[in-house]
């Protein structure tokens, strides 16, 4: 009876795994690595889509060797579905550059170019979002075997291909139907929240310590580290002078960038978040800035009214 039982158990046990291998070779042959909405941003909450972002770019960093790391800010610098093929956006909501940079350490990625955003530097890596993403030997199966992969949760799939039908057309990009000045008249409310002097010299000087050693070795190896400033220029002015100083003293020769506000019209949202033509505006220019030809399926479709 004993036999009986055991025999049972191991057959139920190996019908299971066989079925749960055959489900998964299945989606594997049947659900394309790529699909033209994946890069779809609207997705249940910051967490998942932190962990989609961050798992793109662990799966396909060898043909990425432009690269952006940043917060949400960066999340429309440019919008997702306008990236050239060849850039990776490691827009992390909540979080900063810190954790894209430890992402391409842990993977041991050489990128070309390495756009750094500045203003949330402060705030370090997420270590749970981190092991979660890279997680010990299932990470490198995940890579080799996209259905296992948690862009190919059906729930997942499916909520992007319904977003995508909705913004069918998000890739004309329009500016909001005011001037500058009526738009920043419209949004001081979220601005006065952000344009406040802050000062912490030694908290700067120590976050650019932590990762010298990471981007001294990278430009060794023939990486461009540009850092990159999108932030108003109040904002700039009151918060961010620390940045700029120590960035320079602790790695001459790095390149700086702010948003050139002197140039064109920027639409924010609060003083640091773009709409979406202005962050497609503000990619050309760092793009063209580094001399890097890109095409993408986005275009600006309106002009800033004056």
């Amino acid at each position: 009876m004993r036999s009986s039982i055991f025999n049972s158990n191991v057959v139920a046990t190996l019908a299971a795994v066989i079925t749960a291998a055959a489900t998964v070779l299945l989606a594997w042959a049947v659900i394309p690595a790529h699909l033209s909405f994946d890069n779809q941003a609207y997705i249940f909450g910051p967490q998942t889509l932190n962990e989609l972002v961050l798992e793109s770019y662990r799966d396909e960093y060898k043909t990425k060797p432009i690269v952006f790391v940043g917060s949400s800010i960066l999340t429309e610098i440019p919008p997702p579905g306008c990236l050239p093929d060849d850039v990776a956006s490691i827009y992390l909501q909540g979080l900063s550059g810190h954790t894209g940079l430890d992402a391409i350490r842990r993977l041991g990625a050489v990128p070309r170019v390495l756009f750094i955003e500045v203003p949330t530097l402060l705030l370090g890596a997420d270590q749970d979002l981190l092991n979660s993403v890279f997680m010990p030997v299932y990470w490198h199966i995940q890579s080799e075997i996209p259905s296992l992969r948690l862009s190919r949760n059906w729930i997942v799939l499916f909520y992007r291909w319904l977003v995508s039908k909705r913004w069918a057309d998000s890739n004309r990009l329009e500016y909001p139907p005011l001037s500058l000045e009526e738009w920043n008249k419209l949004m001081a409310p979220r601005f006065e929240l952000r344009v406040q002097p802050f000062s912490d010299s030694a908290a700067v000087t120590a976050m650019v310590a932590g990762i010298a050693p990471q981007l001294r070795k990278l430009q060794e190896h023939g990486t461009r580290v540009i850092f990159y400033n999108p932030a108003d220029p109040r904002i700039r002015s009151l918060q961010h002078t620390e940045f700029e100083a120590e960035i320079t003293a602790q790695l001459p020769g790095t390149e700086y960038v702010d948003a050139p506000d002197d140039q064109f019209p920027i639409y924010r949202l609060d003083g640091l978040h773009f709409t979406d033509a202005s962050g497609f505006q503000f990619f050309d220019y760092l793009m063209k800035y580094a001399g890097l030809p890109f095409t993408s399926d986005c275009q600006i479709v309106s002009k800033p009214l004056t």
